[in-house]
């Protein structure tokens, strides 16, 4: 894996556009995901966190995506193979971006594994968790969502 950063990104600044190429093969981009509040997910399959976190954050997809929510995962692993195994294992039905040069990681400060940011309709950062915190990252995700 890619060295990570130091510093994450402050939660109110305006999250920097970032794309990539999901683990299937489909190029994304931010841009696609204006009005919608994104929570960036950043992982590898070796990271037991990582791992157990997962299946909430595919709960959170499929309760809060008709309200505007949209999981992205972005793995650091260095093989795509790791990043699409682990998508394939826990059936997750958000976008996997395979990304093993930490490319995105950096442009949000990432330092650890997991880290969840969750930018806001707005294009603010509206909160960075690092770890696996799920109490947190509901938090979050709801005060992003009820926010206009």
């Amino acid at each position: 894996m890619a060295a990570l950063a130091q510093q994450p990104i402050r939660v109110g600044a305006a999250a920097p556009a970032w794309n990539g190429t999901t683990v299937a093969g489909k190029a994304i981009r931010s841009s696609q995901y204006r009005g919608k509040v994104v929570l960036l997910n950043f992982f590898s399959r070796y990271c037991a966190e990582c791992r157990g976190e997962y299946p909430h954050l595919e709960q959170l997809q499929k309760r809060f995506a008709a309200r505007g929510l949209q999981v992205v995962s972005v793995s650091l692993d260095q093989k795509k193979e790791d990043a699409g195994a682990f998508a394939r294992e826990l059936r997750t039905t958000f976008p996997v971006i395979f990304d093993p040069n930490a490319t995105i990681a950096t442009k949000f400060g990432v330092a650890s594994l997991p880290t969840n940011i969750v930018i806001g309709r707005n294009g603010k950062v509206a909160a960075v968790i690092e770890g696996a915190d799920t109490r947190k990252l509901d938090a979050a995700v709801a005060r992003a969502l009820a926010a206009r």
